[in-house]
């Protein structure tokens, strides 16, 4: 029985400094994996070239890409295990699963905490107010020997 493949989202960072020709191989390798497993490109695409937070072997600049694909979990191994391999030119990646913006906006809601009834609103969260008379005795004559 075969399975569904999944949607997912590969962030990558690469070096600022690298050459097209390489940048293509990368985006080659990755359609690659995917297609291998018989899954497809959602979308492929340079997402930005920003200042680092932090060094990153000496780098202080990097171009991030992103790809959005419906593969297998074989796939996403054999991806990162190239980016791995290829850590002179990709600083640093992550692979989550892709979620939808229809199935993101309806799994806010139900993410929420459940509201309480109003009886539960009334009592459930009032704690009693310690008072001299609502003390019994031994409570008193306990509180006074203390001191």
């Amino acid at each position: 029985m075969a399975t569904e493949p999944r949607k997912y989202e590969t962030l990558y960072l690469l070096r600022p400094d690298i050459s097209p020709e390489d940048i293509l191989e990368i985006q080659n390798r990755v359609e690659q994996s995917v297609t291998k497993t018989g899954g497809e490109i959602i979308k492929f695409e340079k997402w930005a070239e920003r200042n680092l937070a932090y060094r990153i072997d000496n780098y202080t600049k990097g171009i991030y890409y992103i790809a959005v694909y419906s593969a297998e979990p074989e796939a996403v191994t054999n991806i990162e295990r190239y980016f791995n391999l290829s850590k002179n030119n990709i600083l640093r990646f992550m692979t989550t699963k892709y979620i939808e913006e229809e199935q993101k906006s309806a799994g806010t809601a139900k993410n929420l905490p459940p509201q309480a009834s109003e009886q539960e609103d009334q009592s459930a969260f009032q704690t009693p107010f310690s008072t001299p008379e609502n003390q019994t005795q031994e409570e008193q004559t306990q509180g006074g020997s203390k001191s």
